[in-house]
């Protein structure tokens, strides 16, 4: 090039010394190449009290200049907005909730995960945005909790109670849901849970997905939504038939204290008992080995070994499912040459109580259940024999297949 250099936002513009249709010179222009913004910083949480000055900062990297701009529930922020830092003052309770910043440049675009800023006034027990933080922080300040918004609050983990606390949605539309991820609510023996006008959904644990109760549980005018129970799938040991899958116990409600049900409706809840293990197989010396049984399903909304009293609700569309029965191992040709057959498939899991499975004191009034399903595991497959080595050694036979699971 001849004389300096340009710079105008991502192309580097010049002259050369010679050249063009009269060889003084061409200005050219050459296009630098850029990178999309990306965020190494996302803006962090915060917990604070009204009055305070909060300062949310995200880092970014990416070909400049970067531009910003917040937002608060998802609407944008017109005021001061703008920069890497957004800088509250004077907060109030009506501020808390999410915030996240898109940073943009001529390439593209990023979206920050978002931060939640939680303005606690001592004592104040209202849940005033429907995330898994605004909850806890609701419950740190007292027992006594309720409700100011609408929506889903999905848990990372289950919320343990350990004393007595109430949770009313009353005139609000809440669900709790553990994401398919993770059990909601885990009841201490000596504490109570009075749940009022909420929906527990997409709870996931071996026992209990929804609620694992081992004090008391009251709900009243509640919702069990396609909360689960699985049962582990058993294992393979060498020289040893598998071992039992576990059973899935209890997809919403799994009882063990005292549990009082009053205008609730349990619906697409599931329990169903883990795979038996596989059997090991004969290498290097006989037998082949058994699979395991498969677990049981028990109690696709509830499963109760305590007492249980359920009045004004429904059981509909529910299931229940066995565990399948684990592989028999195969047979493999020892030394000795000799026939070895495989291994039996394990027996299939039963699936019990495509509402409720009872196993303590239990009473049910003016109370519909129907178009609940239960259904045994299939029985394993058996394992193949040994192959044939020479017209003097035939082959080993296959081992059973296992018995299915029964449904009742």
């Amino acid at each position: 090039p001849f004389g300096g250099l340009t710079l105008s936002s991502t192309i580097l513009y010049g002259t050369t010394e010679s050249g063009g249709s009269s060889n003084h010179g061409v200005v050219f222009g050459l296009a630098l190449p850029t990178a999309v913004p990306a965020i190494f910083m996302p803006p962090q949480s915060q917990t604070v009290g009204p009055g305070s000055t909060v300062a949310l900062r995200v880092g970014a990297t990416g070909t400049p200049p970067l531009a910003y701009q917040w937002f608060f529930n998802g609407s944008a922020i017109t005021n001061n907005s703008t920069n890497s830092d957004l800088v509250l003052t004077n907060v109030q309770v009506s501020q808390s909730g999410t915030y996240a910043v898109v940073v943009t440049n001529l390439s593209g675009s990023v979206t920050s995960s978002p931060a939640t800023l939680g303005v606690i006034v001592p004592g104040d027990t209202t849940v005033r945005s429907c995330t898994e933080q605004a909850l806890r922080l609701a419950l740190t300040q007292g027992n006594n909790v309720s409700f100011a918004c609408d929506g889903t609050i999905v848990l990372g983990s289950p919320i343990a109670v350990a004393a007595n606390t109430v949770l009313d949605g009353s005139g609000h539309h809440i669900m709790i849901s553990g994401g398919n991820l993770a059990r909601v609510f885990q009841v201490g023996a000596n504490a109570s849970l009075t749940l009022i006008g909420l929906a527990v959904g997409n709870g996931l644990s071996s026992y209990g997905g929804g609620i694992c109760n081992g004090g008391t549980l009251n709900a009243t005018k509640c919702q069990f939504l396609a909360n689960h129970a699985q049962g582990a799938a058993g294992t393979s040991v060498a020289g040893a038939d598998g071992s039992p899958g576990q059973d899935g116990c209890g997809g919403a409600v799994y009882n063990s204290g005292t549990v009082n049900i009053t205008g609730c409706s349990f619906a697409w809840n599931s329990a169903q008992g883990g795979m038996g293990g596989p059997g090991a197989n004969s290498m290097p010396w006989p037998p082949a080995y058994n699979g395991g049984v498969g677990g049981a399903g028990k109690g696709a909304a509830i499963y109760n070994l305590g007492s249980l009293a359920v009045s004004n609700s429904t059981f509909s569309s529910n299931s229940v499912v066995g565990g399948v029965g684990g592989y028999g191992g195969s047979g493999w040709v020892a030394s000795t040459y000799q026939p070895i057959s495989g291994g039996a498939g394990g027996v299939g899991g039963d699936g019990n109580g495509s509402a409720l499975f009872n196993g303590g004191s239990a009473s049910l009034i003016n109370t519909t259940v129907a178009l609940n399903s239960q259904i045994g595991g299939s029985g394993g497959q058996g394992g193949s024999g040994s192959l044939p080595v020479t017209p003097e050694y035939p082959p080993g036979d296959g081992g059973p297949g296992g018995m299915g699971g029964s449904g009742f």
